[in-house]
């Protein structure tokens, strides 16, 4: 446990759960970023993970909102 939390220390932007110890995926083993989550589509930790957009073929996250956004924006416009 402390090795888990001198990891995640290092990353300076993590979240812990009831026990006061860093969150850990399971799936990905990594310690999970505040705010992230896994995706069983894509098998990612994605942060700001929003939903997996089968438009796309991808997950919605931090990375990709604005142009998400702005896909949707300029789909009503041209429908």
């Amino acid at each position: 446990a402390e090795e888990l939390i001198k990891r995640a220390e290092r990353l300076k932007m993590w979240d812990v759960d009831g026990e006061g110890l860093p969150r850990y995926c399971d799936d990905c083993s990594l310690i999970k970023p505040d705010r992230s989550h896994h995706c069983s589509m894509c098998r990612a930790c994605v942060l700001r993970f929003d939903h997996h957009c089968p438009w796309i073929n991808n997950c919605v996250g931090l990375s990709n909102h604005k142009f998400f956004i702005c896909f949707l924006f300029w789909t009503c416009c041209c429908v």
